[in-house]
Parts: C-alpha cells; structure tokens; sequence
C-alpha cells in the first residue's frame, strides 16, 4: 500500500532553506545587500568629513607602491607632500588615487591634519548610498517588527 503525504507534511521535512518560498528568499537576499551597502557608512565617513572640511591644495606624489604584489587588482597606494595655505608642510598617504602615478607628479587633493583624498565627489556617493541602506534597513525592520507584532495578538 503507498503512503500518500500532504505538501505540508512533505516541507516540514524539507531544510530550512527549502522551506522559504522564493519571495521570501528574495527579500533575505535583498537584506544582506542593503547590510553591505550600509557598512559604506562608516568606511567612507572620514573620507567625506575631509573632503567637506578639508584645504584644497596640490600634492606632489612621493611614492606609489602596490598593495598587495601578489593580488594586482586590489591597486596601487601613494604617498605625497603638500603645503597649505598657510605655510604648514605636510605628508602622508594619498587616499583616492587610481593608478601608479610617477614621482612628482601633482595631482588635487584636500586635506584635513594629516588625511589627504582626492578632490573628487564620489566620496559624496558612497556616502549617500550607504545613508540611503541604512534608512531602507530601519524601514524594513520596523514593517516587519509591526507586522510580527500583529501577528503575535
């Protein structure tokens, strides 16, 4: 004789990944996305408080040098020197410069103490993309927090 088995019965036997149907997969994968997104926040953070509050000034490029020799794509990082306006010199890292640059070659940057970055927007971009993760992942927790709230009564 064949055991017949409901479809309930069959998926509660099923691994949890199983169990989910695919909006809810969906939705966890649409999560840890806005979680990537949202760690840009902090990571960019120093970066955009020198970029808005930094002396624009032209940097001398002392150095460029490789990361990582062994892994090329992750990218050069340079040194440099700069004067600012009011006579102070400086030195330090070059955050934001693509590529090797030659020795001496000027290219520009703001500066804020003892950061340097590029005098570029962009750092505004991942800013504001990660702000926007943030406020999409609190408007998603707290539907969802209502919602299992209103399902618990």
């Amino acid at each position: 004789m064949r055991v017949r088995h409901t479809r309930a019965e069959l998926r509660a036997e099923d691994p949890w990944w199983r169990r989910r149907s695919w909006p809810e997969k969906l939705a966890v994968a649409a999560v840890a996305v806005l979680i990537v997104l949202a760690a840009m926040v902090p990571g960019s953070y120093r970066n955009v408080t020198v970029y808005l509050t930094g002396e624009p000034v032209a940097v001398s490029v002392r150095d460029c040098w490789m990361r990582n020799p062994e892994r090329p794509k992750y990218g050069y990082t340079c040194a440099g020197t700069w004067t600012l306006n009011d006579g102070r010199q400086g030195s330090g890292l070059l955050d934001g410069v693509k590529g090797p640059r030659p020795a001496g070659s000027v290219v520009a940057m703001r500066v804020r103490g003892d950061v340097a970055v590029t005098d570029s927007p962009g750092w505004l971009v991942y800013f504001i993309v990660g702000w926007v993760a943030v406020a999409l992942l609190v408007t998603v927790a707290v539907l969802a927090g209502r919602r299992w709230f209103r399902n618990r009564v």
